[in-house]
């Protein structure tokens, strides 16, 4: 079972829809490193100030990882919230580097575990996985993250992208607050990264609906709504997630329709 509950998010997207769901039993004060301060709203569609790094974690490692873990974290010297990204059905972890890098370079630790992604194995067990790496950020990701970095387990956060990442949530119930931001111009694997290494995860973009715009915009725009989203319900700082709902046309796509169902 999910064993950090003190403040607790989870985000999903699936087709052209993003959906932000949240279960939070206390908002803990700001954790901003350098101060709690106000930001433009679209800052959080641009690369944040943090620069970050990639981390291939292997079952063999010393950490003794549940699965592989594809991490991406802050260097600078700090204590980051803990973002569990699930990755989609057929997909790879490392499918969505860019679109990690953009969140975790405004001052997250991104933990993508690698899930079986094929028919033959259930849900079940992938479910159990993702319970298992969630444990294990307590004691094994201080092993393996960059020096004088260190992880805020109190507050995490579990995402997820299609049939694997809403299944790896579903241990969790869904209420409000939400929110639905729904990307009309672009398609289910849009936020992928431009060249894929993994066989699988071409074939899946193939058969796809994909839209006719930039996908660094596409990438560039889930990232900054699920910054403005922890944020506000991680942070404590609603600004950038009020001014986004108020005036969806600050993002670098379009966004309609836009839902905000706090209560």
């Amino acid at each position: 079972m999910f064993i950090y509950n003190r403040a607790f998010v989870y985000i999903y997207w699936t087709e052209m829809l993003l959906i932000l769901d949240l279960k939070i039993n206390e908002r803990p004060n700001c954790f901003d490193l350098m101060g709690c301060h106000m930001s433009e709203p679209y800052d959080v569609f641009k690369t944040g100030n943090y620069e970050v790094t990639k981390i291939i974690v292997k079952t063999s490692d010393a950490s003794k990882p549940p699965t592989e873990l594809f991490i991406v974290a802050p260097v600078l010297k700090g204590t980051y919230p803990v973002l569990l990204f699930c990755h989609g059905f057929l997909l790879a972890n490392t499918c969505y580097t860019s679109l990690l890098q953009h969140i975790a370079s405004h001052g997250y630790i991104v933990v993508a575990p690698k899930f079986y992604g094929i028919p033959w194995i259930s849900m079940t067990e992938e479910i159990k996985k993702a319970a298992l790496v969630t444990e294990w950020l307590s004691t094994g990701l201080p092993v393996v993250l960059p020096e004088k970095v260190t992880r805020d387990i109190q507050n995490l956060a579990l995402s997820g992208h299609t049939a694997d990442g809403v299944n790896s949530s579903s241990s969790l119930t869904s209420k409000p607050p939400s929110c639905y931001f729904l990307a009309r111009d672009y398609g289910h694997c849009d936020m992928l990264d431009d060249t894929l290494d993994d066989w699988n995860a071409r074939r899946v973009r193939s058969v796809c609906k994909s839209g006719k715009g930039s996908k660094d915009l596409m990438r560039r725009s889930v990232g900054g709504i699920v910054v403005a989203f922890l944020k506000s319900y991680l942070g404590g700082d609603e600004d950038d997630l009020n001014a986004i709902v108020d005036d969806p046309s600050i993002a670098p796509i379009t966004l309609d329709p836009v839902i905000y169902v706090k209560e």
